[in-house]
């Protein structure tokens, strides 16, 4: 399941890194909570509330995870892009993003169900 919901991601970023708009490879993709979700928790509800988040924001949403090369996620060792509105704006990116990845999903259901039926015959 984590496999399907990281390649629906990476596909829906045309297989490049968030960070460095480079291509990633699947051996080298990491999947990237955009904010941190192993943050402090006042640091947490700071940000929530400058972004005007609800404090139920769900860090493992599809609206805050980006693929990523491996050392672009780890080069940023939790840290934040650090004004708000950037974090704001790369949110919206990654929302818009959200009704490619369930296409995906659709389409890779379809190419599963098609191969199980195949695979029957």
């Amino acid at each position: 399941m984590i496999i399907e919901a990281n390649l629906r991601i990476w596909k829906a970023y045309q297989k490049k890194c968030f960070y460095c708009d480079e291509d990633v490879s699947w051996r080298e993709l990491h999947i990237d909570h955009f904010i941190p979700r192993h943050l402090d928790s006042d640091l947490k509800k700071e940000i929530l509330s400058d972004l005007k988040l609800d404090v139920d924001f769900e860090f493992n949403s599809l609206k805050n995870l980006v693929p990523s090369h491996s050392s672009c996620n780890t080069g940023r060792k939790g840290k934040l892009v650090p004004k708000p509105i950037n974090i704001a704006g790369t949110l919206l990116i990654t929302e818009n993003q959200i009704p490619k990845i369930l296409e995906i999903k659709e389409k890779l259901d379809l190419e599963e169900k098609y191969d199980e039926n195949i695979a029957f015959f």
